[in-house]
């Protein structure tokens, strides 16, 4: 096999998922094809969704591969900070430069998984307006709040009871009550049917 007297370089991912729990680190392997006599410095580019020194550190450029050595081996190290950020990616490119071609593959990417959990919302209940009543009907009214007003709906579920019965003494109510998207409550209506039962407050 004859070797390309230009060294030809590449890059793959060596330890693919990375993690803040334990701060576990995630690796890539540049590797060259050609004389191995001299060290070889190697530019890169970095991506992906992590951004280096607030998501991960340990990566630069140029990386080097040793004299002797057909392959280096680059890691980073996550930072276990609190943000809630679900998974990330970090993406590392192989840049032309001098004493090398660029080969394939170019790129490589790992994955940093998060250890960090939204809080979840407190939910509470509270009575608003008059009390309901046959005639008219006059509605009641229930409101659900929750701690924080957040961009996506919360569905809230409930259960009924009391001596009124759903669907015969009022109009039906179904649960969950959906908070909306950055609204902080929700008003669920009592509509009491106007029957002509002697039945006494419900």
């Amino acid at each position: 096999r004859t070797l390309p007297v230009t060294p030809v370089v590449s890059i793959v991912v060596r330890s693919s998922v990375a993690a803040e729990q334990g701060t576990v680190p995630g690796g890539f392997q540049v590797s060259r094809v050609g004389s191995l006599t001299s060290p070889l410095s190697v530019n890169l580019t970095f991506a992906g969704t992590a951004v280096s020194g607030a998501d991960y550190t340990g990566l630069t450029s140029p990386c080097t591969i040793p004299a002797g050595s057909s392959f280096t081996v680059i890691t980073f190290t996550p930072v276990d900070d609190a943000d809630v950020e679900g998974p990330e990616t970090v993406v590392v490119t192989i840049s032309s430069g001098a004493g090398y071609v660029v080969g394939t593959p170019a790129v490589a990417q790992a994955i940093i998984t998060d250890n960090d959990v939204a809080a979840l919302p407190v939910v509470g209940v509270v009575t608003a307006g008059p009390n309901p009543s046959e005639s008219g009907p006059t509605a009641g009214q229930f409101v659900i709040s929750r701690s924080s007003a957040a961009a996506t709906p919360l569905p809230v579920y409930f259960t009924i009871g009391g001596t009124a019965v759903n669907g015969t003494d009022y109009a039906p109510v179904q649960s969950p009550a959906v908070i909306p998207a950055g609204a902080p409550s929700v008003t669920v209506s009592i509509l009491p049917v106007d029957d002509t039962d002697i039945e006494g407050p419900e």
